[in-house]
């Protein structure tokens, strides 16, 4: 079971979540792809790392 995050962006609450929230979906449960063409979410894009953010992360590791 793999849940990802989309932006509720349609009229209608999506799974008990209005426009403008975000939403964790199961991708095996729930038809995606549909929900995307009616409208109804759209795909949360993830901000790019940074060389910062990726140095920082290594520092931390070792």
């Amino acid at each position: 079971m793999t849940k990802t995050a989309y932006k509720v962006v349609g009229p209608h609450p999506v799974a008990g979540i209005c426009a403008g929230e975000t939403v964790q979906l199961d991708d095996q449960a729930v038809n995606i792809p549909a929900l995307i063409a009616g409208g109804h979410i759209e795909i949360l894009k993830r901000p790019a790392t940074t060389k910062t953010e990726t140095k920082v992360a290594e520092e931390v590791a070792a």
